[in-house]
């Protein structure tokens, strides 16, 4: 025992765990105690997973019904909390449950940011003051979506990071995945990447620009100038319908593409803009069917 406890590392790693058992006793204690009734939207959601329920229940399977349970809510927490339920029975504890271990996923990558930044010690003492904050603690005692959505952006800006500004394959098509995950658990899960992204971006085409001679420096800038004109040309047409925002986007990985071939002799920014667009795929191909269904009405009823 006293050799773990030489290590400064396993001295943190034993503290997140007490940490982490010091909550799930207080969420236990708090769980036996609460009588209150669902208000409002708790109640919409706790309806919700139980049409979920129902539906996996009838064995038809029918995918424009599934689909059609919610025009509002992706369904990704409302399936989550359905496992617990079958066990536990129907009721506001297996979902608080399943918001315990959303919220303990999203404090373990807490702690694995802070260690990917600094330390083990910094990683520790980051999660443990968020694990205090008033409002994450009321999120996960309410039947809402919220602890969710916070845990996957956690797990989002992780792999973020972890993929060393895209140049880590394996990291770039993990972060795809988690953000297509967290699209299916809310819409505005989008807002939350667009600043690290842009950041990104502008960084990465900064350096591209810079490596270029000068006649591909001008062919470079009539691409970003066409992209930029049919990006605002496409959101003055459409700014009342977001929904049409996946169009630029779609254009943006046209304009990646032009970018990842003009570039492809520069190892660094090649690796870069190859990632740039299996995250683009991987991530459309995550959330096509639910958004696909309800941002373009496309034809998914099969029977």
């Amino acid at each position: 025992m006293m050799n773990l406890l030489k290590n400064k590392k396993n001295i943190y790693r034993i503290l997140f765990a007490a940490l982490v058992l010091f909550h799930l006793i207080n969420f236990i204690i708090w769980i036996r105690r609460h009588q209150a009734y669902p208000l409002w939207d708790e109640g919409m959601h706790q309806q919700l997973i139980l049409r979920y329920l129902n539906f996996f229940k009838t064995g038809s399977f029918n995918l424009y019904h599934f689909l059609s349970i919610s025009d509002y809510y992706p369904p990704l927490y409302h399936l989550s909390c359905i496992p617990l339920i079958l066990i536990i029975g129907f009721g506001p504890v297996p979902i608080l449950l399943t918001n315990f271990l959303y919220g303990l996923i999203g404090l373990i990558f807490l702690y694995k940011t802070g260690k990917l930044l600094k330390d083990e010690e910094q990683g520790f003492w980051i999660t443990a003051i968020f694990s205090f904050y008033f409002f994450w603690n009321f999120m996960l005692r309410i039947t809402l979506i919220d602890a969710a959505l916070t845990s996957f952006i956690i797990i989002s800006f992780y792999l973020f990071l972890k993929s060393d500004n895209f140049r880590d394959t394996k990291c770039t098509i993990l972060f795809a995945v988690f953000s297509g995950l967290g699209m299916l658990i809310k819409w505005s899960f989008l807002f939350f990447l667009i600043l690290p992204l842009a950041i990104m971006g502008i960084k990465v085409i900064i350096d591209i620009y810079k490596q270029l001679g000068s006649y591909k420096k001008v062919k470079f800038l009539l691409y970003i100038l066409l992209h930029k004109f049919l990006f605002i040309s496409l959101i003055s047409i459409f700014f009342y319908q977001w929904k049409f925002l996946f169009i630029p986007f779609l254009f943006s990985i046209i304009f990646g593409y032009l970018i990842y071939k003009m570039n492809k002799n520069n190892s660094i920014n090649y690796a870069v803009m190859k990632n740039v667009q299996v995250f683009a795929v991987i991530f459309i191909a995550v959330i096509f069917v639910w958004y696909g269904f309800y941002l373009f009405k496309l034809p998914l009823k099969f029977t």
